[in-house]
């Protein structure tokens, strides 16, 4: 049998498919997916497929394609009893390369199983509903369009994140969003431009190799220019963005995320920014910069940029022993000293006696960034300030709430 490795993109699993076939000593591996579509081809061109990935084994099935599972956690096993094929879900203890094969084998050999139907996806939503979900009549009324932050200008489709392109920004527009975040990184031949961070992550999404570690060096502006995200969505320097917002007719508000610069690099950005801005006429009451160590702080305003800062708690000079209560109290203080309305935070981190402390002292708090509805309705409720959403966009959450 023609046997090929797959993975759903996972940089772990694609790291051990190449040790795999460095040990067989031959075979092939299909291209790593960059987004869901492309999974679903490489799964559709098999007969038949061993997985231990969940999302793999369901798309299989929805294609017709007999799967065998190896079971690491309860969703698969549960998964195989829903589907009415236990034996070809293998525990740990069953897991040898015999019983894999042989049990694709007799699936290959079965007549194919009948697929779950809209009857029975609406009866599992009922049950799921009964069980999970009360009903408690409340509407309510939170002010979504004010407080919502689109993060790397928001997420396309409610799955392309961290892209910082034009198009998220056009579909966050869209979508009811009127706050913003870009992150900001000088490329190798220090042109400023819209990314997030040179790191495994984003490189992944533009399809460029890293090193083992997972961390590259910055690309240059050619290579950044001709890269896309997931294939599909091209990149953008600040150039271009600044151009796009001078003739954007909304009051638009946007937090530049620069991370953490040399001071070369930040009398360089510094620079471009007062450039654009001034180029394109842009009011610098539109902008926030979000800085993350102290010593950022009176760097920046020696540059004379009319820009507001948002302190960012957890990147400041803090050791690993400090709570968090202590970091905000330091925290708390600095933006005493230095004048600073805005403070903003890891939503992990977020508590509701955060959201007190914060407010007692009369700063502005900004969330980044929650995929959970729940969270951001209870921070919007606690006054948070700004609350980062890359998917529930302000229509969502309206609809979702009337």
């Amino acid at each position: 049998m023609e046997w090929t490795l797959f993975t759903n993109g996972d940089t772990y699993d694609e790291l051990f498919a190449r040790e795999v076939l460095e040990a067989v000593g031959h075979g092939e591996k299909l291209p790593t997916p960059k987004d869901s579509v492309q999974l679903v081809q490489n799964i559709s061109s098999f007969q038949g497929i061993i997985a231990g990935r969940m999302h793999s084994n369901i798309i299989a099935y929805s294609l017709g394609i007999p799967s065998v599972g190896m079971i690491w956690n309860q969703k698969l096993e549960f998964w195989g009893k829903k589907i009415k094929h236990p034996e070809r879900f293998l525990s740990v203890e069953q897991m040898t390369p015999a019983n894999a094969v042989n049990a694709l084998f007799r699936a290959l050999d079965e007549k194919p199983e009948r697929l779950l139907g809209t009857r029975d996806v609406y009866k599992e939503i009922s049950r799921f509903v009964k069980k999970y979900v009360t009903s408690r009549g409340v509407h309510k009324e939170l002010p979504y369009r004010e407080t919502l932050l689109a993060p790397a200008l928001g997420g396309i489709e409610k799955r392309y994140r961290n892209t910082n392109s034009r198009e998220a920004f056009e579909y966050s527009l869209k979508h009811g969003y009127i706050n913003f975040e870009v992150d900001l990184r000088l490329t190798s031949d220090d042109i400023l431009v819209c990314v997030n961070r040179w790191h495994k992550d984003t490189m992944k999404i533009l399809n460029i190799p890293t090193n083992q570690e997972g961390y590259q060096k910055a690309l240059s502006f050619e290579e950044f220019s001709n890269a896309q995200y997931y294939n599909r969505i091209s990149t953008m320097n600040f150039e271009e963005f600044a151009q796009i917002v001078s003739r954007e007719k909304q009051a638009v508000k946007i937090i530049l995320g620069v991370g953490q610069p040399s001071k070369t690099n930040f009398d360089k950005i510094s620079k471009q920014l007062l450039s654009a801005m001034e180029r394109y006429s842009l009011d610098p009451s539109r902008f926030l910069i979000r800085l993350e160590r102290e010593e950022d702080i009176a760097f920046f305003k020696s540059k004379g940029l009319p820009i507001e800062i948002v302190y960012y708690v957890v990147g400041g000079k803090f050791t690993q022993t400090d709570t968090m209560e202590e970091r905000c109290r330091k925290a708390i203080a600095l933006c005493k000293t230095e004048k600073i309305e805005y403070i903003s935070m890891n939503g992990d981190f977020y508590t509701d006696e955060i959201a007190a402390t914060m407010a007692k002292a009369s700063l502005k708090l900004c969330l980044f960034s929650y995929v959970r509805t729940d969270k951001i309705m209870r921070a919007i409720e606690n006054g948070v300030f700004y609350v980062g959403s890359h998917y529930y966009d302000v229509q969502y959450l309206e609809r979702l709430t009337q």
